[in-house]
């Protein structure tokens, strides 16, 4: 068995610009899809439901933490959400050799929802975002 890796230290950054977005408590993973077409016909044994895989579904990533209006990752996100364009970016692993990056997803991504400055009386200022992934994403594990 492999060994266990603490998710501390993981960061999320734009590729081109290689801005890290600062100030995360939260990097959600890549959860994938797959459409799927009922295929079910009259000679379908024992009256189940048959489905084949169509399309792939890419998902989205959610990612949360605590504002910080001078983090030059977070004022990339709120400009690439009023951009309405895709952007290429990078989730690296802190799972290499003494926990230095080994393993990263890079994807295009859009930001299909922002959320910037809850106020809880007792809480934290926060921001929330959304990144929709366009196109296949790619996986690159630690060596």
């Amino acid at each position: 068995m492999g060994e266990k890796v603490a998710a501390f230290g993981t960061q999320l950054k734009y590729v081109t610009s290689s801005s890290i977005v600062g100030s995360l408590t939260k990097v959600g993973g890549v959860k994938m899809s797959s459409d799927q077409q009922e295929c079910t016909t009259h000679d379908s044994t024992g009256g189940f439901k048959e489905y084949i895989p169509t399309l792939l579904e890419p998902g989205s990533v959610a990612i949360e933490g605590y504002m910080a209006p001078a983090d030059v990752g977070q004022v990339e996100i709120l400009a690439h959400y009023k951009a309405r364009e895709n952007r290429d970016m990078q989730i690296d692993f802190p799972d290499g050799t003494s926990g230095a990056f080994g393993s990263n997803w890079t994807f295009s991504a859009s930001i299909s929802d922002f959320e910037y400055g809850e106020a809880d009386v007792n809480g934290i200022l926060s921001f929330k975002a959304t990144l929709r992934i366009s196109g296949q994403p790619t996986f690159t594990p630690v060596v």
